[in-house]
């Protein structure tokens, strides 16, 4: 997959992902944008894209910079955010040996992806 092509799937999958993950409607960013729910529908689907204008309302109303909304996949983002919780919440639980256990794994495909 090119560089471009992997942008478009990060626009439409983002523009999805924020809409649900902030409870919003394609209604409401339709109207925001002044486009049809259809043409929202195209987004999220990389049928089409926005043009400059609506990401900047996009942007806005997903409180999130262009740059993240359109390089950035953010459901990665958002499951390593949760992850993280999840491991800080929950450290105390774990013994001495499943700590080392989990620095290992991460350990051990840190080197996998360097090669």
């Amino acid at each position: 997959m090119g560089k471009e092509t992997d942008l478009k799937i990060y626009l439409a999958s983002n523009i999805k992902f924020l809409r649900i993950k902030k409870n919003i409607t394609q209604k409401k960013i339709a109207s925001e944008c002044g486009k049809t729910e259809a043409a929202i529908s195209y987004w999220e689907n990389g049928t089409r894209e926005p043009n400059a204008v609506d990401i900047g309302i996009l942007s806005n109303l997903f409180n999130v910079a262009v740059d993240d909304l359109i390089l950035k996949d953010l459901r990665l983002e958002e499951d390593t955010e949760e992850l993280k919780i999840f491991l800080l919440k929950n450290w105390n639980l774990l013994t001495d040996d499943d700590k080392e256990y989990i620095k290992f794994i991460i350990e051990k495909r840190i080197k996998e992806l360097d090669n």
